[in-house]
């Protein structure tokens, strides 16, 4: 898995994270570790392996005010090149 990250104003970082199949951003405040972020990829990618249950979960939440869908959004790398420059 290829990762980079950008300090955005807010203090947080953006951060970039790409499997060849799928590639995804994730926001991160600056108290948590790589480990933890790593750790926060890794267990959406496993909820991946059933698509139609992690799916359908994330989409509910983004009507929810005060549910949040854990600062992560996952696409399909469909176009078969990847682009592993860093934001």
């Amino acid at each position: 898995m290829l990762i980079s990250s950008k300090k955005l104003k807010s203090g947080n970082y953006q951060v970039k994270f790409d499997t060849g199949s799928l590639y995804g951003y994730l926001l991160a405040e600056p108290q948590h570790t790589a480990e933890e972020i790593l750790s926060k990829i890794e267990r959406h990618l496993k909820a991946m392996e059933n698509p139609e249950r992690y799916l359908q979960q994330n989409l509910y939440s983004l009507s929810s005010k005060n549910l949040q869908s854990g600062r992560i959004i996952l696409f399909k790398n469909t176009s078969g090149i990847c682009d592993h420059k860093s934001i």
